[in-house]
């Protein structure tokens, strides 16, 4: 009793104390852009030649948005989504963890890559122009480097010594310049000596304008991308290389020297970023705060708080529903596996958060699938329980047996899951990589708790006395347990061992054929003469319209606000004509040079792509949208206002040339077929080469299943909704090592039996439907309910998860063994041997024992199981 009441209080103990730590654990998440707030840039693009008055067209605007994510994506921003707006604005939304990566980024997007050099005073002598700038520097290597110290160096590689030689001439030029303290332990550079870095430099841009109050010095100012300390310029003549060092302000505190490490990667961003084209060019306008795209997961306050989100909703409810579905099937042993489960998922995610990975809709699938791996590693230990237990076995001789036996299919489970991780983060990018390390790390992760704390949680229940005569207690019937005493065989091998899954087999395989053949036809008829494979979403469809009013005033105060927008706007005559507007913002620019002047944006955004000719009914007058949106404001109301600009928002998903922060579905399929061919290969090879060849057949169709889905009904869905595809091969090969180790197992029982291969392949099949059909269904359930009480946005990645898992076992239990057996009939019942490392001989033991004469022929002990095991 008790090892049952330590049982008992360590899994309470477990679950109390994961549940406790469980919030504080998801504050300090690295959360993805969709489950944080962050801020949406805007800039305009325009020609770099003023006069060149030409369209901007769609092309060219794609273009330019691919070159900003390239920039981004050099610069290890994971978390953005570029947007389009017409053919001349491009909104960019980042979430990042403090003011000065967002400053950084607002330059990175906009900065152009036309860079020059030069002192304060001097624009010629000491000047590298951009026509000789990458003459003197190598382009796109510049680096952070520590210089063997803990102080981080901006460092830019430089071409030849002559290079060396005019910059060492700038630099002395430059001193020259400084005014300051000569005390060496005091002295700090004066402006006057600085070096500057500038993007984009044009003739007449001076240091002196860029630091007065002249019309124009912000943008001039703007340009100087870093103000080197000609004093601190370190030169390596050797490595053909020059640096700045950015020492902290404060030598004692760890965090300034990680935030002017940031500072100096933020330099070499800029200065490796790609070119944005040699025609268009962005100017900044505003920006604004955004809230969450998805949902927020947490409330930012005073403490912080984890929000009631959807999300959060569905893992909570997700837990709870494996942890009853266990306990459910397995009792005791399924209370077992749940806090095994818990557990794994815990340090799983703690892992994860500590490698500073992002936690986004990639984790959640991942968490998903960590969940199965670690229920049917539990699985496979409690079927072999069970039916050592009807073997006629005790309950202690019952679990060695089930530990024996389930090595293999644990093992096998886990090694997959590692490997087939390790291959997706390779070959995968944006969330794939979330996805993939957390299948990395938990089967790491489960494979250490399954061989010490569940070893540990067995051990105490298989050697408790007083559990020893309750087998109701791990759902074990008493009735159909075998008395050896009376010679009785073991006849229960589990409720579905005599069911025949195979008896409709060409029914079943007819409509396979038929529907994947209907499913390869819409994909590729979509693809080829359609518009696309699936059916891409447009991201947000709606429209926006642009206030631009330059308000002249001494004062601070605004004749204009967003109420007044709001008073004036027409909501309910706009309603009737089926037009809704969803907010009114303000966003004030500080573009102005003059002091008294205010540039303000009012945004009035519609939930929808609106007819600028629909004609609407105000105050009994008629009057088309466009000729009413451009009356709100007049030219009475005393300031300069800009025409008014309606933009459609054209989200950059909805060009599948364009990558924001989810990957594109042909890097998916890429990933996905090359994982779900490995998976075969190391069944091929660890089973034999039929039950390889069936798997990965199975699992061609249980991907094309999805993907056909999607291409034939033609739902709107963006390439996150197929990263569940992944999932849904991991999950099948989970599937087929049940099937196959059964199937292996009773070879290895029946070795010395006359059985013959269809007949002992149906019965493998038939007892491990039990696991099999549990396996599936607990998948399918998390898919489920995530489908149905997590956020919409991910409605369809939970779709495709649930279509995936209930196709892979309606073919694993109908057509797996068919395959097989068809494949083995005619490439033949092939095992791939693996050379064997080579043991050395065991030497012969001597001893002093005689041998005993009188001993008689017969067995020493029964060959019955379970007559010896009390």
């Amino acid at each position: 009793m008790r090892r049952f009441i330590a049982f008992i209080v360590l899994a309470l103990t477990v679950v109390l104390g994961i549940g406790f730590f469980t919030p504080q654990m998801m504050k300090s998440a690295n959360l993805g852009y969709d489950f944080t707030s962050g801020r949406e840039f805007v800039y305009s693009v325009e020609h770099i030649n003023e006069e060149n008055e030409s369209e901007i067209t769609e092309h060219e605007i794609n273009t330019l948005a691919n070159n900003i994510s390239r920039r981004l994506d050099a610069a290890d921003i994971e978390e953005y989504q570029i947007s389009i707006e017409g053919n001349d604005q491009i909104r960019v939304r980042v979430s990042q963890e403090y003011n000065g990566k967002y400053e950084h980024i607002k330059q990175l997007v906009s900065v152009n890559s036309s860079f020059s050099l030069s002192t304060t005073d001097n624009y010629e002598e000491y000047f590298i122009g951009s026509d000789e700038f990458y003459t003197f520097f190598k382009e796109g290597e510049a680096r952070v480097d520590f210089k063997s110290t803990v102080i981080p160096y901006f460092v830019i590689p430089l071409t030849n010594k002559t290079a060396s030689n005019r910059l060492k001439e700038i630099q002395e030029h430059a001193q020259s310049l400084d005014t300051s303290s000569s005390d060496e332990e005091t002295h700090v550079t004066s402006d006057a000596a600085k070096i500057l870095l500038w993007s984009n430099w044009e003739e007449g841009d001076t240091w002196e304008k860029a630091n007065s109050s002249d019309e124009g010095a912000q943008k001039v100012k703007d340009k100087i991308i870093c103000a080197f300390d000609s004093n601190d310029f370190f030169f390596d003549t050797d490595q053909m290389e020059i640096g700045q060092a950015f020492t902290p302000t404060d030598g004692s505190n760890i965090h300034e020297y990680s935030l002017r490490t940031d500072d100096a990667q933020m330099l070499v961003n800029l200065f490796n970023a790609e070119s944005l084209g040699d025609d268009l060019q962005l100017t900044y306008l505003f920006e604004e705060i955004t809230e969450a795209p998805v949902e927020a997961i947490f409330t930012y306050g005073k403490p912080n708080m984890l929000n009631a989100s959807r999300t959060i909703y569905a893992l909570a409810v997700t837990i709870i529903v494996i942890g009853i579905f266990l306990i459910g099937f397995y009792r005791l042993h399924g209370l077992n596996a749940f806090v095994n489960t818990l557990v794994t998922l815990f340090a799983t995610f703690a892992i994860f958060n500590v490698v500073g990975m992002t936690f986004n809709v990639g984790a959640i699938v991942g968490f998903v699938v960590v969940s199965v791996m670690s229920s049917v590693a539990s699985i496979f230990y409690m079927e072999h329980l069970k039916n050592e237990v009807y073997r006629g076995r005790s309950l202690k001789k019952a679990h060695t047996e089930a530990n024996k036996k389930s090595l293999s299919g644990v093992l096998d489970t886990h090694i997959l899951t590692f490997v087939l991780g390790v291959i997706a983060y390779f070959l995968g990018t944006g969330v794939l990589n979330s996805l993939s390390i957390f299948l990395v790390i938990g089967s790491l992760v489960n494979i250490v708790i399954y061989f010490s704390f569940n070893r540990l949680q067995t051990w105490l229940l298989a050697n408790d006395t007083f559990l020893q005569n309750k087998p109701n207690y791990f759902a074990i019937r008493r009735e159909l347990i075998p008395d050896l005493t009376k010679e009785e065989k073991q006849q229960y091998y589990g409720p579905l061992a005599k069911v025949d899954f195979t008896k409709k087999t060409k029914r079943n395989g007819l409509v396979v054929t038929i529907v994947t053949a209907v499913f390869a036809i819409a994909m590729l008829g979509f693809g080829l003469f359609g518009n696309g494979m699936v059916n891409y979403a447009k991201g947000d469809n709606f429209t926006r319209a642009y206030y631009v009013i330059h308000e002249f005033s001494e004062n601070d105060k605004r004749g204009i606000d967003v109420k007044y927008f709001e008073d004036n706007l027409g909501l309910d005559a706009l309603k009737e004509a089926g037009i809704e507007a969803s907010s009114v913002k303000l966003f004030e620019t500080t573009d102005s040079a003059l002091a008294d002047e205010y540039i303000d944006y009012y945004v009035v955004e519609f939930n929808s792509v609106i007819d600028l000719e629909k004609e609407l009914t105000i105050d009994g007058v008629n009057v088309n949208v466009e000729d009413y949106l451009n009356s709100l404001i007049s030219d009475t109301t005393g300031e300069e206002i800009d025409q008014l600009y309606i933009r459609e928002v054209r989200q950059s998903g909805a060009n599948p040339t364009l990558r924001a922060h989810q990957p594109s579905l042909n890097n998916i399929i890429l990933t996905v077929g090359i994982i779900t061919l490995v998976g075969a290969v190391y069944l091929l090879v660890r089973y034999n080469i039929a039950k390889g060849l069936a798997h990965l057949l199975v699992s061609v169709i249980s991907i094309i299943l999805p993907l056909g889905f999607y291409a034939l009904t033609r739902i709107e869905v963006t390439a996150v909704t197929f990263i569940s595809l992944v999932a849904i091969s991991v999950i099948n090969t989970f599937l087929t090592i049940i099937v196959a180790n059964k199937s292996k197992e009773l070879e290895n029982d029946r070795h010395n039996e006359e059985l013959a291969l269809e007949d002992s392949t149906k019965q493998a099949l038939s007892i491990s439907a039990t696991p099999l059909l549990i396996s599936s269904v607990l998948a399918s359930y998390i898919a489920l309910f995530f489908f149905g009480l997590g956020h919409p946005v991910y409605a369809t990645t939970f779709a495709t998860l649930l279509i995936g898992v209930l196709s892979s076992l309606a073919m694993e239990l109908t057509l797996f063994v068919p395959i097989q057996l068809f494949l083995t009939k005619h490439v033949g019942n092939v095992d791939i041997k693996l050379p064997k490392r080579k043991h050395k001989k065991a030497r012969k033991k001597v001893g002093n024992l005689k041998e005993n004469k009188n001993r008689d022929d017969g067995p020493e002990e029964s060959l019955y199981p379970g007559i010896n095991d009390y």
